[in-house]
């Protein structure tokens, strides 16, 4: 399993199964379970616009930062997808969210292996 840091709300909206696109500019070959860990500082965004545009609500108290949220199956890279989440230039489907304890841990750039102690309390505990 791979890992990528994710800034908040987005790495909730992708643990609550709401989000089913993670933009990007750059692709990857990994394809298969993503370990979503929480980037330490969120993206500042208006939570109030995202909710209205997108018709959700976000749990703001489980916006935790620097924290692991999820796995979620990195399904394909794509040009163009109908998901309202889409805004490219490269969407990553993501498919199978499953929200996981969240463990401390340090993030960085890129797709990562995350540390030996994460994976495994995550992997046995994983659906």
């Amino acid at each position: 399993m791979k890992c990528i840091t994710i800034k908040q709300p987005w790495a909730w909206l992708i643990a609550a199964g709401l989000k089913d696109i993670e933009n990007r500019t750059w692709r990857t070959a990994y394809r298969g379970r993503l370990l979503i860990h929480s980037a330490m500082v969120p993206d500042d965004v208006d939570l109030p616009e995202i909710e209205a545009r997108h018709g959700i609500t976000i749990d703001r108290g489980a916006l935790h930062n620097g924290v692991t949220v999820a796995t979620v199956k990195l399904h394909n890279i794509v040009t163009h997808h109908p998901s309202p989440w889409f805004v490219g230039p490269l969407g990553w489907v993501l498919r199978d969210a499953q929200p996981v304890e969240p463990i401390p841990m340090k993030g960085r750039l890129s797709i990562y292996d995350p540390p030996a102690h994460v994976r495994g309390a995550i992997l046995p505990r994983r659906k």
